[in-house]
């Protein structure tokens, strides 16, 4: 068997490995077996080129196959972090994974609605309104934080306390809203 033949299994070997522990994205897979392939003895004899298109062939086998899905895998993610972070927040998660913006839209559009993970996440931390400017002003940040708009901040807000308090903080902030 040739080596490039192989490495090529060695590589769809360590794949599936990681693939059932849990979803990845194309990246995350090209980074971990790109680093993987060093450790390979038929990987010496091949040139850099080479060894590129053997992982890009086993990429797009693993693809083909359904195996690896940056759907699936931006669909999973937006399931289990959504109910704690924000649109704003998946979205940087999944684009720095490699996942196409359509892609993050489709997941984000076909996950829970992000008021209403906002509401969920600001009533388990606070418990309801604050009392005083500054506890507003910490909610904003906690929720800024967590990848949530400012208007959906604000829509949470607004409809459990005073709304000139919320308006003056979130204009102190406005690359936020």
């Amino acid at each position: 068997m040739p080596d490039g033949e192989k490495l090529r299994r060695a590589l769809q070997q360590e794949a599936l490995r990681l693939l059932v522990r849990r979803e990845h994205s194309r990246l995350e897979l090209e980074q971990k077996l790109g680093r993987k392939l060093a450790s390979f003895p038929e990987a010496a004899e091949l040139e850099a080129e080479e060894r590129k298109a053997v992982l890009s062939k086993v990429l797009d086998g693993l693809n083909e196959r359904c195996w690896q899905s940056d759907q699936r895998f931006a669909q999973q993610r937006v399931t289990h972090r959504g109910a704690r972070y924000g649109d704003q927040r998946l979205k940087q998660e999944l684009s720095l994974r490699g996942v196409d913006a359509e892609v993050i839209n489709d997941a984000l559009s076909s996950g829970e609605n992000e008021l209403f993970r906002c509401r969920n996440v600001w009533l388990k931390k606070f418990g309801g309104p604050a009392e005083n400017r500054e506890g507003f002003a910490k909610q904003v940040r906690f929720l800024q934080y967590r990848g949530f708009s400012g208007a959906t901040i604000r829509q949470v807000l607004k409809s459990s306390s005073d709304d000139s308090i919320i308006e003056t903080i979130l204009e102190s902030n406005p690359e936020e809203s």
